[in-house]
């Protein structure tokens, strides 16, 4: 009796790891930060550079950088793998996460993923106010050049 084989048991281990396949928060607020990207640098800069032309002037270097990516990204077509972006983080960010024990108490989990979408949402806000800064700052130096010229101060 004691040869005799015992049957295999295939069932997951009960406390297995577990991490999750996709992060929706990651993805929506890297989203939100792309598309904002995509709409200053796609849609308003062009705008602003046909303003800067008439001016006739040299224009400081963040400004003319801020062009230079805009004209970039909207005559290679390089504006897609950029939109593609949020897919990515949105499958990177549960890798950076916390791995999930699979048991039976509910809060055991919970508190490091609150922590892990509050950090990605603190973080994609960040990045979402820098990009503003930085386009407000790059379209707004000239335009201040300008103003001093004509008042000649």
């Amino acid at each position: 009796m004691d040869n005799e084989p015992t049957p295999l048991d295939y069932r997951a281990p009960h406390d297995a790891p577990r991490r999750p396949v996709f992060s929706v928060a990651a993805f929506l607020a890297s989203a939100a930060v792309v598309a904002v990207l995509l709409l200053d640098l796609l849609v308003i800069v062009p705008r602003f550079e046909e303003i800067f032309r008439d001016f006739g002037t040299k224009l400081p270097a963040i400004t003319q950088l801020l062009l230079d990516v805009s004209r970039v990204l909207a005559d290679s077509g390089r504006w897609v793998v950029l939109a593609m972006m949020p897919l990515a983080i949105g499958f990177l960010a549960p890798l950076l996460g916390p791995v999930r024990i699979a048991d039976d108490s509910p809060t055991r989990d919970r508190p490091p993923r609150r922590r892990h979408r509050s950090m990605t949402l603190v973080l994609m806000s960040i990045a979402l106010c820098v990009i503003l800064a930085v386009t407000i700052v790059a379209l707004a130096l000239p335009m201040l050049s300008l103003i001093n010229a004509v008042s000649g101060k």
